[in-house]
């Protein structure tokens, strides 16, 4: 159900995600009702909290219960007085009562002739933090809106990383792929393809070390991985190393990828073919690049809803060429052809949200300015190729596909 827009929420989406019993967590929270009196300040605080966290969903005219583990999980189904015109409210007080504004995507749908289900989505924000009308500033940690001064040491952490969101969350990023890249020794010296796919503003981990395993396990099952090879385990991560051999560029290819606790997908494929066109010393297809864009966009997919993470997520696509000249060699499709690129590197990056990411006329869009950076010119900007080659991936069974069983619960 999470991976859909709240608009395109049925009432039978919202009684089979109940019936998995997921828990109230960081990204997720039930209410019963709405009260006239408290329910506008309710509603700033928890989405407030959101915003300056990763984002979420809150779910509306759902009772609350108490599993074994004492973790907030859905009852029965009790609805919201259609009269009210909650979502309408809800929309309302995003503007009038946070500072800055917060502007969330809000669905209904009904439960019966008098009642319906309100359906929150709040995205994680950049223009943090947001304080409602009190002035005071919330976080959300767990199953709980906490006041940001409420603490000790964490209220000076959170305050400052919400104040420096950007340039914090920034310098984390780097050190996670520089930490990834040193855990799978790569040889900066050699050209090889890097695709990132991580939290736009990472600043804490996303899940535990059971969640984290079971996911890359899973993953397993597409096209960029290899199901046979082992997972290595290290500091906040796992990770797989392996060759890979293909026909098409008629070499073997060192391929490595890890997935770490911060939620983030590192992949990287050294070029080793030497039959690559046009006096290169290495070579890689476009397609093939493509192909794994594709195949890790579905694993990140999967990764982000087992952990029910729902902000803005961050795709990079790079091709370097240090130490040696590479040839991004285009699918014949496209009919071009481009000079190798020599000591040189060269990445694309895109901001995207969670239920977007597998959006074919994104991810078109993504290779498009992967391949106007690699110089093929200004006809791929209009050209309807990239496009159609997507949309074939989408047909293709051979890229795998995991299905979601049981709770997403954070738990595995």
């Amino acid at each position: 159900m999470l991976e859909k827009h709240p608009q395109e929420i049925d009432i039978s989406d919202v009684r089979a995600f109940c019936a998995q019993n997921v828990p109230e967590s960081r990204w997720l929270d039930y209410k019963e009702a709405y009260s006239s009196s408290k329910g506008n300040q309710q509603i700033a605080k928890l989405v407030s909290a959101f915003a300056n966290a990763h984002g979420g969903w809150v779910l509306l005219g759902i009772e609350e219960k108490k599993d074994s583990q004492n973790r907030g999980v859905p009852g029965a189904l009790k609805g919201i007085d259609k009269s009210l015109r909650l979502g309408e409210r809800i929309k309302q007080i995003c503007l009038d009562a946070i500072y800055p504004p917060v502007v969330p995507e809000i669905g209904t749908c009904d439960l019966d002739a008098d009642n319906e289900i309100v359906i929150v989505r709040v995205f994680e924000s950049d223009s943090t933090p947001h304080q409602t009308l009190d002035g005071k500033v919330y976080i959300r940690t767990n199953d709980i809106s906490h006041l940001s001064d409420d603490g000790t040491e964490a209220r000076v952490t959170d305050i400052e990383l919400l104040l420096n969101k950007r340039a914090k969350t920034t310098a984390l990023r780097s050190s996670l792929i520089e930490r990834a890249r040193t855990r799978l020794q790569i040889n900066p010296e050699v050209p090889q393809l890097q695709i990132t796919i991580m939290p736009t503003f990472p600043d804490v981990p996303i899940c535990d070390y059971d969640v984290l395993t079971a996911s890359a396990e899973a993953c397993r099952a597409f096209f960029a991985f290899r199901s046979s090879t082992k997972l290595h385990t290290g500091h906040e991560a796992v990770f797989q190393s392996f060759e890979r051999t293909s026909a098409v560029e008629e070499g073997g290819r060192r391929t490595m990828f890890e997935f770490n606790v911060y939620g983030m997908i590192y992949y990287t494929t050294v070029i080793v073919s030497n039959k690559a066109p046009q006096g290169a010393q290495y070579g890689i297809q476009s397609d093939v690049a493509l192909g794994m864009l594709y195949s890790l966009l579905q694993a990140a997919e999967h990764y982000y809803q087992r952990t029910q993470f729902s902000g803005l997520v961050s795709v990079s696509m790079a091709l370097q060429a240090k130490g040696g000249s590479a040839a991004l060699m285009t699918n014949p499709a496209l009919g071009m052809t481009v000079e190798p690129i020599r000591d040189r590197f060269f990445s694309i990056d895109s901001n995207i949200l969670t239920y977007r990411m597998r959006d074919p006329s994104f991810i078109a869009e993504i290779y498009r300015d992967f391949l106007w950076s690699a110089g093929y010119g200004p006809e791929i900007r209009s050209s309807a190729k990239p496009l159609e080659l997507v949309q074939s991936l989408e047909e293709d069974a051979s890229f795998g596909k995991v299905v979601i069983a049981g709770s997403c619960n954070g738990k595995g």
